[in-house]
């Protein structure tokens, strides 16, 4: 029988949602995500003052303090992305949390922990009037996790595409970066193929 594992197969805490590089320190990867997420903060506060109308838009009601909150979140979200899928170049964070988890924590939390803290309130929508149920909320929620996503896609896929066809060094790349857990699923997989 050939093909990936079924995910039963792996322990409940190894899933590789969950595996993080390997060669950094504990206090390295919190160090990661919180730049990470330092980062969406910078961008979010720095796009309000100079762009957006001023840093009382993140805690203003209305039209135009919501678009500005938008855009904020839109550009501060790409960048955090950024940063994650360039930690992920590098070996740092965790293959999976630096696409998915992470930067999506940053974008869902950034604006609500940061507004508390800098402003001490939160506006009367954060990112639309709309319900939550409504397809008015998940169209607008498409539109601030979509660009940042797609850009984190394609940094990663460009750079597993270069050390995979270009340099052919993606073996040495997983050797060095590449957690315990994937040498194991690899080998079991490569098994599975020559049964």
């Amino acid at each position: 029988m050939s093909g990936p594992l079924p995910d039963e197969e792996l322990e409940p805490d190894n899933q590789p949602l969950w595996w993080t590089f390997r060669n950094q320190t504990v206090v390295g990867h919190a160090l990661t995500v919180l730049a990470g997420w330092g980062v969406w903060m910078a961008v979010y506060w720095l796009h309000l003052s100079v762009v957006g109308g001023g840093v009382e838009q993140a805690a203003a009601g209305g039209p135009k303090a919501l678009a500005a909150r938008r855009a904020g979140i839109r550009v501060a979200s790409a960048t955090c992305w950024l940063w994650f899928s360039l930690a992920f170049t590098v070996g740092k964070g965790g293959p999976l949390l630096n696409v998915s988890l992470y930067p999506a924590g940053a974008l869902v939390l950034g604006p609500y922990l940061s507004t508390l803290a800098f402003v001490g309130r939160l506006p009367p929508e954060m990112f639309t009037a709309a319900s939550p149920t409504s397809g008015t909320f998940v169209v607008v929620g498409l539109g601030l996790f979509l660009p940042g996503f797609v850009l984190s896609l394609g940094v990663v896929g460009v750079f597993l595409g270069v050390i995979t066809y270009v340099t052919g060094t993606q073996e040495s790349w997983a050797d060095r970066h590449m957690p315990d857990a994937y040498h194991e699923y690899k080998a079991k997989v490569e098994e599975r193929e020559r049964e």
